[in-house]
């Protein structure tokens, strides 16, 4: 071999890109978490968002899934504007 360190090299190279990836994925989800809006507007439609997301939470749990027969054209209307 012309150069007999090349493979360890490689190795260390690709580990540490390895490694740089999971740091910028970790961080990258981290701050995601932080993105809240300041304005009030924006406070006010993340909050009936959640309200909405909550009624779906308890509207379609397993037992009342289990109890229909399927999703009516109002039901999809009523949370997918």
């Amino acid at each position: 071999m012309l150069f007999p360190g090349v493979r360890v090299v490689t190795v260390m190279l690709f580990v540490g890109g390895m490694v740089g990836a999971v740091v910028a994925l970790y961080w990258r989800l981290r701050q995601r978490g932080k993105r809240r809006t300041e304005a009030a507007e924006g406070l006010l439609i993340e909050q009936e968002r959640l309200r909405q997301l909550h009624g779906v939470r308890t509207s379609y749990n397993s037992i009342s899934m289990h109890n229909m027969h399927g999703l009516t054209s109002e039901d999809l209307y009523k949370y997918h504007r």
